[in-house]
């Protein structure tokens, strides 16, 4: 096909959960009606929020179009780097009186196949992951990512709204909940709770449950409440929550900032589309891509309890969610 403009060659494409159907969203220019509006969020920056009209494209057909820039992210951390300073973290919760948890991350690159194609990795994570939220980005000012997330943000229909406390990673070859994990997923669940209550909302909670999310287990809490209050109002008051920063959010933000190596970009932050029925989702499980290497992300909860070895292994499983499809394709 025909070389485009940046600005005509943006796209978006979801897969909401529990749904088959994909949508594919361009912008919404003057002479078109909009269906809906994109929000993509950083984890701190501001990102994109603007019109979007959906099409009949294939995505076969977006796929065929080139990369945008994405600046570089920094450094890599190798698994000597990474388990020293996990410890030195570990070390500064136990000497904090206030903070009771940081969630520190990685990237790590891997080389673009020159057979590589992002719409099938989009399908791929579809395939694999029919209960979670798949998407994939192509945008000026945003370049390429393509993620799968198990987290919702926030859900808004009419004047109710949902959102949950996802947090607390059981490994593959374990059993039973520990209290290092317990204890980092209340930490959310209080968070969540404490700023609806100075919102001044009444919330319906359930219990915490163990829900799969590829090869890892969280454990989750649901909340619903009724609010007349935006959307907005919410996901400012939410984002980041402890489940990708930390808690208290400001001491754990300066710490990970301090001990982080790259630029997370869009990793941890949200997505997405509003329509009649709005529903936004955590950037959690995902890749950057770039013209000659893909970027995969994870991260952790850390507090006094953490163990350097468990975490490295952790953020190797939870890459492992997008990365599978790169082994699968490279070994037949």
């Amino acid at each position: 096909m025909s070389r485009t403009s940046p600005i005509e060659e943006a796209h978006f494409v979801c897969r909401l959960p529990g749904e088959s159907k994909v949508r594919v969203y361009r912008e919404a220019t003057s002479g078109d009606a909009a269906d809906a509006r994109l929000i993509y969020r950083g984890f701190q920056q501001r990102g994109i929020e603007l019109p979007v009209r959906q099409t009949a494209e294939s995505i076969q057909e977006i796929s065929e179009q080139h990369s945008l820039p994405v600046a570089p992210i920094g450094r890599c951390m190798d698994r000597e780097e990474y388990l020293k300073t996990v410890l030195s973290l570990v070390d500064s919760l136990k000497a904090s009186a206030s903070m009771e948890k940081v969630v520190f991350s990685r990237a790590h690159k891997e080389h673009r196949s020159p057979s590589y194609r992002p719409h099938d990795h989009f399908e791929a994570l579809c395939a694999q992951f029919p209960e979670q939220a798949v998407h994939w980005i192509r945008w000026k000012g945003v370049g390429e990512w393509i993620g799968s997330s198990p987290e919702l943000l926030l859900k808004k229909v009419d004047d109710r709204f949902e959102t949950v406390a996802l947090a607390g990673t059981l490994h593959s070859d374990q059993d039973e909940w520990g209290v290092k994990e317990q204890q980092e997923q209340a930490s959310v669940a209080r968070f969540i709770e404490d700023e609806l209550q100075r919102a001044g909302v009444d919330f319906e909670s359930d219990e915490p449950r163990e829900i799969k999310a590829g090869p890892v287990r969280h454990l989750k809490t649901s909340y619903s409440f009724g609010s007349p209050l935006k959307a907005a109002y919410f996901l400012d008051l939410l984002h980041p929550t402890p489940a990708v920063c930390g808690h208290p959010r400001e001491e754990a933000l300066t710490c990970l900032l301090k001990y982080e190596t790259y630029e997370r970009n869009f990793y941890t932050g949200y997505w997405g589309i509003e329509a009649e029925q709005s529903q936004y989702f955590v950037n959690l499980r995902c890749l950057s891509v770039h013209e000659r290497e893909l970027i995969f992300y994870a991260g952790g909860g850390l507090n006094r309890r953490s163990d350097p070895e468990k975490e490295w292994k952790e953020t190797e499983e939870k890459m492992m969610a997008t990365m599978s499809f790169l082994h699968e394709t490279e070994h037949g």
